[in-house]
């Protein structure tokens, strides 16, 4: 039996820490969960999250492209790091980003080289941000840097899809492996409501800086001119009320189902719908979203 500490900075990211565990749990391991006491999908503390075993103190951020996140997030995987030494686990699983955990771990392992470390790349950071002509800058190479330069450092490093071993330059490398994104399928009921008349589109997730704004609003305009249009929304964002604002301008119909995390009332949303529309900005490298698997 092995005692494995599973890292992960965010709890959007706890369908895949759940699987892991029980992966790690049915091998007959001891598991420990590691997080963050700040949740990034709400911006604020929280006192439990289900499937942690230890909450780590960070500092809070409001912005998803701040300063105040890259302090946080390093400020995160040093205290990370110090809970580690305090566990002694015999493998460590760890989810990146946040980046700078990847240098925490990495450091920990040749500290330790007895230890298993595993490295799960689920998202690129700066990579998935629309600041293609400014990824050349120093903070965006450093804090590009803080994951490449210490993936090397692990047994194995997994990847959510193909594309991120092509942007690693990596594709070649035995160490780098792909492991899908999956998630715990429930019985789910259909109902067939699209109307002959309209048609139906339904966005799901957060509305942010990555979010092609006006390709979406451009490309309801012009199918609103055919058919009556309207866009449901499953989520918040940042940048919601912008696209919402843009679409009325446009006389595109939208109904604002805020934010819905139980598969059944998401499934009554997606019966209305002819087809997902969710469109990102041309310079964001993006694989398999945890929205497809929604869709």
């Amino acid at each position: 039996m092995s005692k494995v500490a599973i890292v992960c900075a965010f709890d959007t990211y706890f369908d895949r820490v759940r699987m892991l565990r029980t992966y790690f749990k049915h091998k007959g391991d001891e598991v420990v969960v590691l997080t963050s006491d700040f949740s990034h999908r709400e911006k604020q503390k929280i006192q439990y999250y289900p499937g942690a075993d230890h909450l780590i103190p960070a500092h809070p951020y409001t912005k998803n492209l701040s300063v105040h996140r890259l302090y946080s997030h390093y400020m995160l995987a040093k205290k990370m790091k110090a809970k580690i030494e305090e566990i002694k686990p015999d493998v460590i699983y760890c989810l990146v980003p946040a980046n700078s955990l990847t240098k925490m771990m990495a450091l920990y392992k040749k500290e330790h080289p007895e230890v298993r470390l595993y490295f799960d790349v689920i998202d690129l950071w700066p990579e998935t941000m629309p600041i293609n002509k400014y990824l050349s800058l120093p903070p965006f190479r450093i804090w590009r840097k803080l994951r490449d330069k210490y993936l090397p450092a692990a047994d194995r490093v997994f990847t959510e899809c193909a594309l991120y071993q092509d942007v690693l330059d990596q594709k070649d490398n035995h160490q780098f492996e792909t492991l899908y994104w999956a998630r715990k399928e429930l019985p789910c009921s259909f109902a067939d409501l699209i109307s002959e008349e309209e048609l139906h589109f339904v966005y799901l997730g957060s509305i942010n800086h990555i979010i092609d704004i006006d390709f979406i609003t451009e490309f309801l305009r012009k199918c609103n001119e055919h058919k009556a249009c309207t866009l449901h929304i499953i989520g918040g964002g940042e940048s919601k009320d912008l696209l919402i604002s843009k679409l009325k301008e446009c006389h595109v119909a939208v109904i604002d189902h805020n934010k819905i995390f139980e598969q059944e009332k998401k499934q009554a949303v997606f019966d209305q719908c002819n087809y997902a529309l969710n469109v990102m900005k041309e310079s964001v490298v993006v694989g398999l979203t945890m929205k497809s698997l929604d869709y």
